[in-house]
């Protein structure tokens, strides 16, 4: 095998904003950054241009018959996307380390990941303590986007974080 074929995907359609991130997540890092910050739409608008945004959520309304349907399809996915609307993945029923496979996936595909839960102090954390789906997870081989305002389009709508 040749070295191309180890590669994930090349993201050829990310705007000239978004390439400090592509470089880091065509490495095999996979980005997150906080789904309910009030800037997160900004970042996802300039994303939506640029990759594939799959919501779980609205796969598991429209698809899914089984919970590790799921699972499957998350796995299957081999293009530069951003995931989105994945709580159903911390469902104590798939025993799944959500981290973990964000971070399998991201060395197969570039990938984005709209964390549902907060992304604080190089934490990854879901729920609350004493829950089944409770998470609290380092934020080590990730980049962390901060969400930021806009005015213009040329502008960087994320602040960035290697952990």
């Amino acid at each position: 095998m040749d070295d191309h074929e180890h590669r994930p995907p090349r993201m050829t359609r990310w705007t000239t904003v978004l390439e400090p991130l592509r470089v880091h997540v065509e490495r095999g890092r996979p980005a997150v950054f906080p789904q309910h910050d009030p800037a997160t739409p900004v970042l996802l608008d300039a994303l939506e241009h640029s990759v594939t945004l799959t919501s779980i959520g609205q796969f598991v309304a429209q698809v899914a018959h089984e919970p590790h349907d799921v699972l499957e399809h998350v796995r299957a996915i081999n293009e530069p996307t951003v995931l989105t609307d994945f709580d159903v993945l911390f469902h104590p029923m798939l025993a799944t380390d959500v981290p973990a496979l964000l971070k399998q996936h991201s060395r197969r595909a570039p990938l984005v990941a709209a964390w549902p839960g907060t992304v604080r102090a190089n934490r990854l954390t879901y729920s609350a303590a004493g829950r089944a789906d409770y998470v609290d997870a380092p934020a080590t081989g990730f980049v962390i986007l901060h969400p930021r305002a806009t005015t213009f389009p040329d502008e960087v709508p994320y602040r960035m974080e290697i952990a």
